[in-house]
C-alpha cells in the first residue's frame, strides 16, 4: 500500500485501486478519539466504586466543572482584548475573512503566556498597515 495525497492505494495487478480517501482517515481518527473518550469515562465510573479512588475521581470531576466556568469567563476577556487590539492595529480595517477571527483569538491567547509576537507587528508596519499608528508615533517623536 502506498500513501499519497489522494489516498491510500494498493498495487494489485498493475492497477491502482483506491481503498479509502484521506477524509475517511480523518473520520476514522475522530471516531477513534470519541471511542477513547467514552471508554475513559466508563473507566472513571468504574473507579468511583473503589473506596480509595472514588473520592479522588469525584474531586477531579468537580474541578472540571470549576475549570469550565473559569474558561468561559476568561474567553470573554480574551475576545474583548482581541477585538480591541485588532481595532487598534488596523484602524481602517482589512477584509481577510477567517484570518481576522484567528487573530482575534490567537494573539490574546499567546499574550497570556508572555509571547508578544512583535515580529508580526513590525512586518505589518512595513507592509503599510497601521498608517494611523505610524503618523501618531511620528508626532510623538517630534514633540
Amino acid at each position: 500500500a502506498v500513501l499519497t495525497k489522494q489516498g491510500v492505494f494498493s498495487r494489485a495487478e498493475g492497477e491502482k485501486k483506491v481503498r479509502y480517501q484521506m477524509y475517511d482517515v480523518m473520520i476514522y481518527k475522530t471516531l477513534m478519539g470519541l471511542t477513547f473518550t467514552l471508554s475513559t469515562t466508563r473507566l472513571l465510573q468504574f473507579l468511583q466504586i473503589n473506596s480509595q479512588m472514588g473520592p479522588k475521581v469525584s474531586t477531579i470531576t468537580r474541578m472540571f466543572v470549576d475549570l469550565a466556568f473559569f474558561i468561559s469567563i476568561i474567553s470573554v476577556f480574551i475576545a474583548a482584548y482581541g477585538v480591541a487590539t485588532e481595532a487598534i492595529i488596523y484602524p481602517v480595517g482589512k477584509d481577510d475573512g477567517l484570518k481576522n477571527l484567528w487573530n482575534i483569538v490567537w494573539r490574546p491567547y499567546i499574550h497570556l503566556f508572555g509571547e508578544l509576537a512583535t515580529d508580526d507587528l513590525k512586518d505589518q508596519l512595513n507592509d503599510g498597515y497601521c498608517k494611523l499608528r505610524v503618523k501618531i508615533r511620528k508626532q510623538f517623536v517630534t514633540i
